[in-house]
């Protein structure tokens, strides 16, 4: 994943988090699609990408903390999701 690092090198005072939130309609009965970006120091370590159903009884709130406790942990989290980021609890600041 060199090339990843080479274009996602973190600033070297205090790295900033990302939260990116889109709202829009996804395919079949999917209800949210979370990307999440993990770092080692300022190199880029994993990017994963889950997708969520109606079948897996995701909640607003279930989505709420699933993300509370990814940004807390210091990833980078962006989402594509059917539900607006009111209902979700985010606010922009």
């Amino acid at each position: 994943m060199s090339w990843i690092n080479r274009r996602q090198k973190r600033g070297s005072d205090q790295p900033k988090q990302l939260l990116y939130f889109a709202e829009q309609q996804l395919e079949s009965e999917f209800y949210a699609v979370i990307r999440t970006t993990w770092f080692e120091g300022k190199q880029v370590k994993s990017v994963e990408e889950l997708a969520y159903s109606f079948c897996d009884g995701m909640t607003p709130n279930d989505l709420r903390r699933l993300l509370k406790d990814l940004l807390v942990k210091g990833a980078d989290v962006s989402i594509c999701c059917i539900v607006g980021a009111d209902e979700l609890g985010l606010k922009d600041k």
